[in-house]
């Protein structure tokens, strides 16, 4: 008896690691996923300037991400971050208006609890406003996707028409979940 039963406890013991790496009804717990959601806002320039002209834009966008609530205890905002674009095709009144333009980008983005993440995204732009699809490619929220929604509003007495946009501004949301 002792014999038959010290040979059961030998094949459980070969086989229970077997049976555990294979999830043998052991449970593994995912890490909970990181979110966050911001107020997006900022202000930027256009050189030469957009008008009824066509040409290559040289664009400077200071943005800042506010009122952030998430997952991550203390972050709150984003410190201001600048991008200088250029666009490739000439721009004018008309071709800055056609549904669906979109531009790919990359950006850091400086948390205030001294972390960034690092973050790649489409921005489509529909006329005065635009979304951003995208994802968070390496830092905190790595790995999780980017959205948004922002609406774009020319300086004061910008027209485009009689006098060029040289100024404007934006405000929005984003999400990373």
């Amino acid at each position: 008896m002792q014999r038959k039963l010290g040979t059961i406890l030998v094949a459980v013991a070969v086989t229970l690691p077997s049976a555990l790496l294979a999830g043998g009804g052991v449970a593994v717990a995912k890490a909970p996923r990181q979110t966050i959601a911001c107020t997006l806002t900022g202000n930027g320039t256009v050189s030469p300037g957009i008008s009824s002209t066509a040409a290559a834009q040289t664009i400077t966008l200071t943005t800042q991400l506010t009122g952030c609530t998430g997952s991550i205890p203390g972050i709150t905002q984003s410190s201001q971050e600048s991008g200088t674009p250029v666009t490739t095709t000439p721009v004018s009144c008309t071709s800055s208006t056609t549904p669906s333009r979109s531009h790919s980008t990359s950006v850091t983005i400086d948390w205030n609890n001294a972390t960034t993440s690092a973050v790649k995204f489409k921005l489509i732009l529909k006329g005065a406003t635009a979304s951003l699809q995208g994802k968070v490619t390496s830092g905190t929220f790595a790995k999780e996707k980017l959205t948004g929604s922002v609406s774009v509003a020319p300086g004061a007495g910008q027209n485009c028409i009689t006098t060029p946009i040289t100024t404007f501004s934006v405000s929005g949301s984003i999400s990373i979940t």
